[in-house]
């Protein structure tokens, strides 16, 4: 064998040997004599605190004048929203619009009362009646039973409804009335001053409150719901208030 070819080669094996491990040095280096051998520290991921609003209900929520919510606000306990405030989504056992005070309502005993009793009326389930075209209840006047209306139907003042209301063209309820159900509308509500509503009250475009009205109670919760919502100061709504396109708190009016 040619001895100068056996060198060349041997040399050649060897270099080619040198490059292939001369990339690990660094590692080995490090793991027989490390340079950094402080011990890592501990994190106790179980005992880092939720965030605040995701994981747990704050109680109380106040929103200042003229605050716009963005997001749903929900509380434990109650919200109370300022007088030119925008929302879309509260939900709380209390929801004060104005101020943290209940609504003065009146809780007198009706002293006298007309039983309600339309002629042009047809029966409509069990206990209610329906009417074609637009009706008017008059003031002072009791009625037990649903009531469903195909135009509009306006509610007088002192007024008290056992059931459940429905119209299709526009709903008004007069001050000083009380419902012990649920008020529907294919298209606006205007509820008056003074007024108390037990069960859900769903519009299906505007809904406007005027002061002092309580829906819902802190026991039985409701809904309260339109696309555009104005709520004058000094109402309490017990439950979820959802206004889809956008709800505002007015000043009231003198």
């Amino acid at each position: 064998m040619n001895i100068a070819l056996f060198i060349i080669t041997a040399a050649f094996l060897l270099f080619s040997l040198v490059l292939l491990l001369l990339p690990f040095y660094p590692t080995w280096r490090e793991w027989k004599y490390p340079s950094d051998d402080t011990a890592l520290e501990f994190c106790n991921i179980a005992q880092e605190k939720p965030k605040a609003g995701l994981s747990q209900k704050m109680a109380h929520i106040r929103l200042s004048e003229r605050t716009t919510a963005i997001e749903d606000v929900a509380a434990s306990d109650s919200i109370e929203i300022g007088k030119g405030c925008h929302f879309q989504r509260l939900d709380a056992p209390s929801i004060y619009f104005g101020a943290n005070i209940l609504p003065a309502l009146c809780t007198e005993p009706y002293a006298a009362l007309t039983v309600l009793n339309p002629g042009n009326a047809t029966r409509w389930g069990k206990n209610g009646l329906r009417i074609v075209g637009d009706f008017q209840i008059p003031n002072a006047t009791f009625y037990e039973g649903s009531l469903i209306v195909t135009g509009t139907l306006s509610v007088g003042d002192d007024c008290l409804i056992q059931g459940d209301l429905k119209a299709r063209q526009g709903l008004r309820v007069g001050s000083r009335t009380i419902i012990a159900g649920a008020v529907f509308c294919d298209e606006s509500i205007h509820i008056k001053t003074d007024s108390k509503i037990n069960g859900p009250v769903l519009a299906a475009t505007q809904l406007r409150i005027e002061p002092q009205v309580s829906i819902g109670t802190a026991q039985k919760p409701t809904t309260v719901s339109a696309n555009h919502m104005l709520v004058e100061q000094g109402c309490v709504i017990h439950g979820t208030v959802w206004a889809r396109d956008a709800g505002m708190v007015k000043e009231a009016t003198a």
